[in-house]
């Protein structure tokens, strides 16, 4: 037999199953987090019920309605961990009589004196702040306007996009943040004709193999981590493509007792990789006569870039024989892949080759960037709108009017206005002349309409009577914007059909998908990227690292870019050779806009 028919006959190759430890849930911190949210609730556990029973979770991209998902039961942590945050009552105006106290609270502690049930104003002089009426705060902030910047992270799309309706009756200078969701979105556009997911949970239960690109399951999205091992109970084989390797998806408990091994295979990749290995992979697929018939789908297979992508060819040929052999294949991406859209591409090009795009067990799931996308608006010189509405900017020197929505505010401010359920630390400090504070509404105060990651459109009901003054995100904005109406703001969005691309049904000129020439340059050398949850002021180093340039754990030393210098103390771990990761925190410093950089790591 030949060794193209030898790897490509067949059936699927089966990933092993086992539990993950003989410890229930990993640890006593799970059964822990349980009960304390069940003390947090006990003054209303019946309302707390109603919540999970009836409401849309907001706690994670998915965005199931009640306990029960496509799979089963549907409690991530996260929505144990916020369920608090409906179920408690407003603070009491007299605990804000003293900012300085206030700021010196840290974020659990702010948010136990309740939500926010009035407008409440503080000006520089003042020792606490006061409510006030609706007309009174925006009386304050129409006087003191002036250059400005906006800053949101939406409780849903929905309510994201009613403030952007009303920052675009203002301002043309508009961007989305984070922007490497731009990047992916394009790169499915123009590919599949669609930005939503083309797999639902249960193809990825049924699939015979699932790939999870860039993404740490267990810790982002709990409940895809959960499909994940009640794929692995029916056989399917489970493949991790990821620059590190990601404990939490070598093993899940979810709500199992003793678990599931999850990653049956871990390939680690160098930054920008992904798409040098989606080539390799191809052609690797097109040498074995492994492609589907494409003539009828796509446009036809396009000259395949570089397949230089450093991964050892063993790897690449045990993943183009899983994929050669799968009957059905679904992959996962996350931030990791997110901001490459010469991966995306890649990643779609392996799917349009194995006709697995969304037909059963089929198909892509982005898992970035959704519900909780954010806004990022300057309006550097004030726009006629408002000075027609409100008079001319304000001229007053110091830093600029921030208008912050459920989101950290940019920096020092001359006047902020916090739209929000509870306050933050991040809402108190760091303003200057004028804090107005606005009361918005819950997700289950306010009926509408969720759309979640998978392009799925649920209904929200109004569960929790709204407090006092408060009013939806989406109404606020647009009394900010000068809009009298808010009703001008439709949040409704239009009914979305079933699974896109079905029945190669793709929204593209001639109805064809698009396979793409994929490019992209691999990071070489020493390099520095960033990487979510990395605490600020440490640094995590390869073991192959470590010992090349006699580094120990704990160890403080400086890492150093051509943009600038930060000391970290060390943390070693499973990272590719010639590869460290920062936090988010130091990104900005070392990397500046760039996905990665060239890097010395110097003892302190």
């Amino acid at each position: 037999m030949s060794t193209s028919l030898a790897r490509t006959q067949g059936g699927p190759i089966r990933g092993a199953t086992g539990v993950a430890g003989a410890v229930p849930f990993g640890s006593p911190s799970r059964l822990v987090a349980l009960a304390q949210a069940v003390s947090e609730n006990r003054h209303a556990l019946g309302l707390a019920r109603t919540v999970l029973r009836e409401g849309v979770c907001d706690a994670c991209a998915i965005g199931s309605q009640g306990m029960y998902d496509e799979v089963g039961l549907h409690l991530c942590p996260d929505r144990l961990r916020r369920l608090s945050e409906h179920t408690r009552g407003h603070l009491v105006p007299a605990d804000l009589l003293d900012i300085e106290r206030l700021r010196g609270m840290d974020r659990v502690a702010l948010e136990a004196l309740g939500r926010i049930p009035y407008p409440f104003l503080w000006r520089r002089g003042e020792r606490g702040l006061d409510r006030v009426s609706w007309d009174e705060a925006l009386s304050a902030v129409r006087e003191t306007w002036g250059p400005s910047s906006w800053r949101a992270r939406g409780g849903s799309r929905e309510e994201l996009g009613a403030i952007v309706r009303a920052a675009r009756s203002v301002t043309t200078d508009l961007s989305l943040l984070p922007s490497t969701h731009a990047a992916w979105r394009r790169a499915m556009s123009e590919t599949l004709g669609t930005t939503r997911a083309t797999a639902r949970a249960r193809d990825v239960v049924s699939s015979d193999l699932v790939l999870v690109w860039g993404s740490n399951l267990a810790v982002s999205n709990p409940t895809v981590a959960g499909w994940l091992a009640q794929a692995k109970t029916r056989g399917a084989r489970v493949v991790v493509v990821n620059a590190v390797v990601e404990p939490g998806l070598e093993r899940t408990w979810g709500l199992s007792p003793f678990g599931h091994r999850v990653a049956d295979d871990v390939i680690c990749v160098r930054p920008g990789a992904d798409a040098a290995l989606t080539n390799a992979v191809l052609q690797r697929l097109i040498d074995w006569d492994a492609v589907a018939e494409l003539d009828a789908t796509t446009t036809g297979l396009p000259e395949l870039g570089s397949t230089e992508c450093g991964v050892p060819a063993r790897d690449v040929d045990w993943l183009a024989t899983l994929i050669a052999r799968a009957g059905s294949m679904v992959s996962i991406f996350g931030s990791g892949i997110s901001r490459d859209e010469a991966a995306v591409r890649g990643l779609v090009n392996l799917h349009l080759a194995r006709d697995a795009v969304a037909r059963d067990g089929c198909g892509i799931i982005p898992l970035t960037g959704a519900p909780r996308d954010a806004l990022d608006l300057h309006e550097a010189l004030g726009s006629a709108r408002m000075r027609a509405t409100w008079g001319p900017a304000s001229e007053a020197p110091g830093g600029d009017l921030h208008v912050v929505f459920a989101a950290k505010s940019p920096g020092p401010s001359r006047v902020r206005v916090v739209v929000d359920t509870h306050l933050t630390p991040w809402a108190l400090r760091g303003v200057d002349e004028l804090l107005v504070v606005l009361p918005a509404s819950g997700r289950h105060e306010q009926a509408g309409t969720f759309t979640s990651a998978l392009g799925l459109r649920r209904g929200s009901p109004e569960l929790i009577p709204a407090l006092a003054e408060s009013r939806p995100a989406g109404d606020i904005s647009a009394l900010l914007v000068g809009q009298a109406d808010p009703l001008d703001l439709d949040i409704a969005v239009p009914a979305i059909p079933g699974r896109p691309c079905a029945d190669g049904a793709y929204a593209l000129p001639r109805g064809l998908a698009v396979l793409s020439t994929v490019d992209a340059p691999v990071a070489e050398g020493f390099v520095v990227t960033a990487k979510k949850g990395i605490p600020a002021g440490l640094v995590h180093v390869g073991h192959a690292d470590a010992a090349r340039l006699g580094l120990s754990e704990s160890t403080h030393v400086h890492v150093v870019t051509e943009l600038g210098r930060q000391p970290c103390s060390l943390r070693i771990g499973e990272l590719p050779a010639g590869v460290v990761q920062v936090g988010r925190m130091h990104a900005r410093a070392l990397l500046g806009a760039a996905r990665w950089a060239e890097v010395r790591v110097e003892v302190a």
